[in-house]
């Protein structure tokens, strides 16, 4: 993983004091908004939610076969408390051969997750993503993006985030290159209250 954790980043990690940043942001409107625009999830789908956190989004989510997996312990151990046998929360990295994920999903989502990973582990990541993807199925992303002539106070989140790898959007689609998937990407600039930019990569595999 390529992110800041000391001091005040070891903040992030505790699921109240992510939470409240997130209700700050205005991020109840956001995730209504990325589920309904990009997610669009059916009931019933085999739903695998990558790098879920504290499970923030589960909420929002309609009936699904839900499996939702982090590395942070902290995070899941949050959710289980939260959402108890309502989903299955895992702790590990998707990338290895992990007990209780089970393939094949028809949709995958990575919220946050690609800018803390280096271009290697986020290939890595992203082909395992495809190979556990049905055919037909779904992988959504979302990210911060560096852009042209971006707002300051965005360029300032960007250098403060804990993830050292937030990327152009020729820097994402790069990581994709050779996948058996087609791509289409969507800018958003306004899920949050400040100035603030994401990338979304929906990725369907063929």
């Amino acid at each position: 993983m390529a992110q800041r954790t000391t001091n005040i980043y070891r903040l992030v990690t505790l699921p109240a004091f992510y939470g409240a940043v997130q209700k700050l942001l205005g991020a109840d409107a956001a995730r209504t908004r990325f589920i309904e625009e990009m997610i669009r999830p059916e009931a019933g789908l085999r739903f695998l939610d990558c790098g879920c956190g504290p499970a923030s989004l589960f909420p929002y989510l309609p009936d699904l076969d839900y499996t939702g997996i982090d590395l942070n312990p902290e995070h899941i151990a949050h959710a289980i408390e939260k959402y108890g046998d309502k989903g299955r929360f895992i702790v590990g990295d998707v990338t290895q051969n992990v007990v209780g994920l089970t393939a094949p999903f028809d949709l995958v989502m990575v919220s946050a997750l690609l800018h803390h990973l280096g271009d290697k582990e986020a290939r890595t990541l992203l082909s395992r993503l495809v190979s556990l993807t049905e055919p037909g199925g779904r992988i959504v992303t979302m990210d911060s993006i560096w852009l042209p002539r971006q707002n300051p106070i965005a360029w300032l989140f960007n250098k403060l985030d804990s993830g050292l790898n937030v990327r152009t959007a020729e820097g994402y689609l790069s990581l994709v290159e050779g996948l058996p998937v087609a791509v289409e990407t969507t800018l958003y600039r306004d899920f949050f209250r400040i100035p603030y930019d994401h990338f979304c990569m929906t990725l369907r595999r063929l």
